[in-house]
């Protein structure tokens, strides 16, 4: 990836905060692919009843928006923040998705926090939790 852009989600980023529409599209383009990749991996072993990637990644990115307009994201500054947000945002979800389809959504952010780390799909994705 080029520095103009690592540079430029920083400035998407400020520009989100501010309601900036295209910087939404801009942030969208560049990221839901990648978060639909990991709702899909970490849903694969889900029943099929709670395996709905294309809808959690929407939700996550959903989520983020409104919070990020909110300010509720201090540490939200370049690329690498974004994606450690979205991640942990598109994470909970899949686990809850999972968890809403067993009957059992999970409360107690530690239990969540243990879950999400045992049962992540990879270990760039604990790290975060």
């Amino acid at each position: 990836m080029a520095d103009d852009d690592l540079a430029s989600v920083s400035v998407w980023l400020a520009q989100l905060k501010e309601g900036d529409e295209d910087a939404v599209q801009k942030v969208w383009e560049r990221y839901f692919v990648r978060l639909l990749g990991l709702a899909r991996r970490t849903l694969a072993s889900a029943p099929q009843a709670a395996r709905d990637e294309e809808d959690v990644a929407q939700s996550a990115f959903k989520s983020f928006y409104v919070r990020a307009r909110a300010g509720q994201f201090p540490k939200l500054d370049d690329r690498d923040d974004l994606w450690k947000v979205l991640m942990t945002i598109a994470l909970r979800k899949s686990f809850r998705n999972r968890k809403k389809d067993r009957g059992q959504v999970a409360s107690d952010p530690q239990l969540l926090a243990a879950e999400l780390a045992a049962e992540s799909p990879e270990p760039e994705t604990s790290a975060f939790v």
